[in-house]
């Protein structure tokens, strides 16, 4: 840091840590919420197909962000799946 006088420089300080930390905050709370509904959602259905439990679709929807949302509507939400 450099000062000036006894006093701290605000212009001295990078943001660039900063610039870089804020969104992977935001992608981490993200990934929780969407794995949060997607654990609420997938506990709610009676007989879901592939019998894959809730727990292992929120890890998956944790993990691959947007792809696993993308899969978990698919197989669950979507037309695809009926018969």
């Amino acid at each position: 840091m450099m000062f000036h006088s006894g006093i701290l420089n605000p212009f001295s300080l990078s943001i660039i840590p900063l610039l870089t930390v804020i969104p992977v905050l935001i992608t981490f709370v993200l990934g929780i919420v969407l794995a949060y509904y997607v654990y609420r959602d997938a506990e709610k259905l009676a007989n879901p197909p592939l019998k894959i439990p809730p727990i292992i679709w929120a890890l998956f929807v944790f993990s691959s962000m947007g792809m696993g949302l993308i899969a978990y509507w698919l197989i669950n939400k979507s037309n695809l799946n009926r018969e």
